[in-house]
């Protein structure tokens, strides 16, 4: 692993000998404050109850302090790396050096955290040491690290892909300052939250379903966390090697989108029973978070478009021919499929709820036209951003008018039904509703009105690439 440049390049500096023995020194003199702490506690203020509780505490506090290392500080490591290139003026350099996009993120990934994992190996040690005089489960202690480790890759690897993201916009910011005031902001909870759970008898034992799985809870987290940061790690991969494309491809999209609802599903599966519409609404809401982010995305750019007419051009007999090509091509019928199976599983938990068809299909078929309408406004920042960069305001202000409006105005006017009319407020309806929601019409044909105007203006565009693609054969 030592040959990848990357990580020769951060271990030369970050385990220069005149800078890796001062953060050895602050290292040990933190572990020490913390037992003489702990120590004091219990001889003079006979805050633990015996020597095992003594241990106990201060395993549990070591472990906190190893969360703070690898999430944090693996955080902000992480996070830095390209921002540092990008201020260097050595970004360049670092994408075409001779390495696989693969050795890219590892050699960041692992040569950014080396002291942190040093330090975190070195505390590992003090945890099994101090777990085993304070009778700590040997078999917690594995899922709980388990559990760090899975979280950790998670924090590092969404760190990575957001800054491989934001390349073009990041500048030179250390970001020491923010981090630390919220490490101080943060700690009190963590530690709280820490200590609460080592209270909890037999924690490694408490069991939660995933359909009809049943296995521990700590371990089914940490799994959850693996799998999502599997789909990152690829993301990372293909922003290292395609810059310029979507984060996902048409089938990547629509793999990801099969396999989020079938995690979320399989999370509710042993609590979809017969009159648990609720629970089923619940399902419906968290699985809808996927269709609206998957496009951000997936978005290809309407440069994309351009090269792609010219691809067609030629090939097809009409213009009418040219036109079904580049929408097929386009970014809907990408996002399309994505409720398709969002709507599959929805019916599903939705008959495990014990409703009937006509009680599903009336809620799919609004929040298919809150989506598309949705889908409309992203298309028109594609296609016209090339136009005016400034368009981004004008959506964004206009679904905040169609998604806030109703909420202010229906207490106004009082007409109860108005809010349902915003996507949040009908949401809002829908976790609120112990039995069937009934379903008022207006709400998807006033919808299917809104998307008129967004229509108009998208074909519009497409027009103009084959008109323009064709001008330029002619």
């Amino acid at each position: 692993m030592f040959s990848n440049p990357l990580i020769d390049r951060y271990r030369f500096s970050a385990l220069r000998p005149k800078q890796l023995w001062v953060f050895i020194v602050i290292y040990f003199v933190a572990v020490v404050l913390l037992l003489l702490i702990n120590a004091s506690l219990f001889k003079y203020q006979q805050v633990f109850a015996d020597k095992q509780a003594f241990f106990r505490s201060v395993h549990y506090q070591l472990l906190l302090f190893m969360f703070f290392m690898l999430c944090l500080l693996g955080w902000h490591n992480t996070g830095s790396a390209i921002k540092d290139e990008i201020a260097d003026k050595s970004y360049d350099f670092f994408r075409m050096l001779p390495l696989s996009a693969v050795g890219k993120a590892i050699g960041i990934l692992v040569g950014k955290n080396l002291l942190v994992l040093l330090l975190a190996a070195i505390t590992c040690v003090l945890l099994f040491v101090f777990g085993y005089m304070g009778e700590v489960s040997p078999l917690l202690l594995g899922q709980v690290l388990l559990l760090l480790a899975s979280f950790t890759m998670f924090i590092n690897f969404f760190t990575l892909l957001n800054s491989a993201m934001l390349a073009k916009k990041q500048q030179k910011s250390s970001g020491m300052v923010g981090f630390m005031l919220l490490a101080v902001f943060l700690l009190p909870y963590i530690f709280s939250i820490i200590m609460s759970i080592s209270e909890i008898n037999s924690l490694e034992k408490y069991s939660a379903y995933f359909f009809y799985f049943k296995m521990p809870i700590l371990v089914l987290i940490s799994v959850i966390a693996l799998y999502f940061s599997c789909w990152i790690f690829k993301g990372i991969l293909r922003r290292f090697d395609h810059e310029t494309e979507a984060l996902f491809t048409r089938g990547g999209a629509n793999l990801f989108m099969f396999g989020y609802v079938l995690v979320i599903l399989g999370l509710f599966w042993s609590y979809l029973d017969k009159g648990s519409v609720q629970v089923c609404y619940v399902y419906w809401l968290v699985s809808f978070f996927a269709l609206v982010a998957i496009p951000f995305g997936s978005r290809r750019t309407f440069d994309k478009y351009v090269e792609f007419s010219g691809m067609i051009s030629g090939k097809m007999k009409s213009q009418r021919q040219n036109f079904l090509a580049l929408l097929r091509f386009s970014n809907l019928s990408t996002w399309v499929p994505l409720f398709v199976t969002w709507a599959v599983f929805a019916v599903v938990a939705g008959f495990l709820s014990g409703q009937r068809p006509v009680d599903i299909l009336p809620v799919i078929m609004v929040l298919f036209s809150f989506y598309v309408f949705i889908l409309f406004l992203i298309e028109l920042h594609v296609v016209y951003n090339a136009v005016n960069n400034k368009i981004n305001i004008l959506l964004g202000f206009i679904a905040m008018i169609c998604f806030v409006l109703p909420l202010i105005f229906s207490p106004i006017l009082g007409i109860e039904t108005l809010y349902q009319h915003s996507i949040v407020g009908f949401f809002g309806e829908m976790l609120g509703n112990e039995t069937i929601m009934r379903v008022e019409h207006s709400i998807w044909i006033v919808n299917i009105l809104l998307c008129v105007l967004p229509v108009y203006f998208i074909r519009k565009r497409y027009l103009y690439v084959l008109t323009v693609r064709q001008n330029m054969q002619g």
